[in-house]
């Protein structure tokens, strides 16, 4: 039924009339925004495969992000381009565009561009793994500030290995050194934070050296709980891949020893994921 029909049936001046001329005001005010929004969205829906990458992906989060709040999932980002994501063969005929976005979120993530939230985004039955876009001052936050969790301060602490744990969940994460951020990951203290940051220390250089030995840092994360990794697939695998492309410099590095404990607990890791 048209608007102007509606509107004919209400006396001009009454309360019912002025609400629908606001309401349908707002409706065509909401489309304008929306038609504006997709004015520089790409269109994923005209691309190949091919033409789908990273960085596509990652300026239409940006374009979107800027504009309001985006719970980013590979639907979500197929839907905001244009993409008939209610049309179920259209979806199934392309399945590959769907699992490369899932591929390019996992390395924004690994990157630290993108952090997983707690639960899974549910459209019309499918589940699937959803982010959030870091912002970037985060990196100019202390552990403490972000999990909103401050300790209290002693007169006089148990030990030297508690103060400098208290003292570094103070510091901005990015001022933190890498001795500091090696002593955190081994106390298990603002893991989801800093993992990001590790592994690509470890991709420039594996054996990055902190305060002890080369190679302490690649031996910190190592010593991550099972649980950790179990819960965090996008970094186990990551380590994991990082692991073995530098399987022959660690083994003459540190040795057969070392390096044949650190596949253990990545085997053991690997066994409890099936």
């Amino acid at each position: 039924m048209c608007t102007r029909k509606i509107l004919a049936d209400f006396p001009i001046g009454s309360v019912s009339f002025t609400n629908l001329v606001l309401a349908n005001a707002n409706s065509h005010t909401r489309t304008r925004c929306a038609q504006a929004e997709m004015k520089n969205i790409p269109k994923l829906y005209d691309l190949s495969l091919e033409e789908i990458n990273e960085p596509l992906i990652l300026e239409l989060i940006k374009l979107i992000s800027e504009k309001r709040e985006f719970v980013i999932t590979p639907l979500n980002i197929l839907g905001i381009s244009g993409f008939p994501i209610a049309n179920q063969t259209v979806l199934l005929n392309n399945k590959a565009k769907t699992k490369k976005i899932k591929r390019i979120l996992m390395e924004l993530k690994y990157k630290g561009i993108i952090e997983q939230r707690k639960s899974k985004q549910d459209y019309r039955g499918i589940k699937e793994t959803a982010y959030n876009l870091i912002k970037k001052n985060n990196q100019n936050k202390s552990i403490e500030q972000l999990e909103n969790d401050y300790w209290k301060e002693s007169s006089e602490f148990p030990t030297d290995l508690v103060e400098r744990c208290y003292r570094y969940r103070k510091i901005n994460i990015s001022k933190l050194t890498n001795e500091q951020i090696r002593l955190l990951i081994s106390q298990n203290i603002g893991i989801e934070y800093l993992i990001g940051i590790v592994l690509k220390k470890l991709e420039q250089n594996i054996l990055t050296e902190c305060d002890f030995y080369e190679g302490d840092l690649l031996i910190a994360v190592s010593g991550l709980p099972t649980e950790y990794w179990n819960e965090n697939k996008t970094e186990f695998w990551a380590f994991k891949n990082l692991v073995e492309r530098n399987s022959e410099l660690i083994k003459t590095e540190l040795g057969e020893k070392k390096f044949d404990r650190i596949n253990e607990i990545i085997k053991a890791s690997a066994q409890q994921r099936v």
